[in-house]
């Protein structure tokens, strides 16, 4: 009963912390940073915050580092349950991460660009947003695994015993 505690303190701090590193990294870094469909403006606003650019591509690596913890917290907690469908759940995650990691390698290009001397702004803002759009593009099809995740794990938490039902 110990380890059920344990890993299931751990999931819960990890996802009240992911949310918040997700709020601020997505909901205000990138939304600040990034105007739609505007690649000047995304550039400029890149250009003047390098640094906070670079805190959103670290606010997504510590997520990706998060998913994982919580991935193994769940398998942990559900593995006395069902053992098998605790492994695919925790398995579809880490796919998640894969997935959306190799979506948040796209950025990197961008901070070369935006630290590097290109003196032509519009082809520079045009790499940007190709870098950009994959990113969020990846990163769209990873949301896709990890709807599945959810929807497995809404099976594990239906089954628990642990857990109620309400």
């Amino acid at each position: 009963m110990k380890t059920n505690r344990k890993s299931t303190l751990i999931a819960g701090i990890a996802l009240i912390i992911m949310a918040v590193v997700a709020g601020f990294t997505y909901g205000y870094i990138h939304n600040t940073l990034v105007i739609a469909n505007n690649p000047e403006s995304t550039f400029n606003n890149l250009k003047l915050n390098g640094l906070l650019f670079q805190a959103e591509i670290f606010g997504w690596f510590f997520i990706l580092i998060l998913d994982v913890v919580v991935a193994l917290a769940l398998y942990v907690f559900f593995r006395n349950e069902n053992k098998k469908l605790s492994l695919l759940t925790a398995a579809l995650r880490i796919v998640f991460v894969f997935i959306f990691g190799v979506a948040i390698f796209n950025l990197i290009p961008v901070l070369k660009i935006v630290n590097g001397n290109i003196s032509e702004v519009q082809t520079a803002a045009e790499q940007i947003l190709i870098s950009l759009k994959s990113f969020e593009t990846i990163w769209s099809f990873a949301l896709i695994i990890f709807g599945f995740h959810l929807l497995l794990l809404g099976i594990l938490v239906l089954q628990s015993k642990n857990i109620h039902n309400v």
